[in-house]
């Protein structure tokens, strides 16, 4: 399967604020859409679209998710220096034999595509951590049909 791309992500910009003073700044707020269940997570984020996609013009100063987390159950964050979208989600890991084993390790396929069920054996009874979330397996996950909110901050 193809990996998601820059010009696979919609950006609508819902509001626009310009904020005057020593330099201009725009502070833009933007629904990002991706995702199709087919195209893949690439090895190390989503590129995003170019700054003319958020109503800016010369610069992006920064850029924030607003709404981190999606009903798929990734947690969305932005790598500012590499200008990409990043995925994080947890996950169990199954051997051959069926057995899991909690750990902190990414899922290799969408949420949905299959269920497993999962015991501790001498475990107490309760929520139990899985540990820290990790980056999506690039060219593994397909996210579905997403969409999260941005602020673009900028000139």
């Amino acid at each position: 399967m193809a990996d998601l791309t820059a010009s696979d992500v919609t950006v609508t910009v819902k509001a626009m604020a310009n904020v005057q003073g020593g330099k201009p700044v725009k502070i833009h707020f933007a629904e990002l859409s991706f995702g199709n269940g087919a195209k893949t997570y690439p090895t190390g984020g989503i590129p995003l679209p170019g700054i003319g996609e958020f109503g800016l013009k010369s610069r992006m100063d920064w850029i924030s998710v607003v709404s981190t987390s999606t009903p798929d159950g990734f947690v969305w964050m932005i790598d500012q220096v590499n200008n990409k979208l990043l995925g994080y989600t947890q996950g169990v890991t199954v051997n051959a034999a069926g057995a899991g084993t909690l750990d902190d390790f990414p899922v290799s396929s969408g949420p949905g595509s299959s269920t497993i069920s999962v015991g501790l054996a001498g475990g107490s009874a309760g929520t139990h951590r899985l540990g820290p979330l990790k980056e999506l397996q690039g060219g593994v996950a397909a996210p579905a049909a997403t969409k999260i909110n941005v602020i673009a901050v900028g000139g």
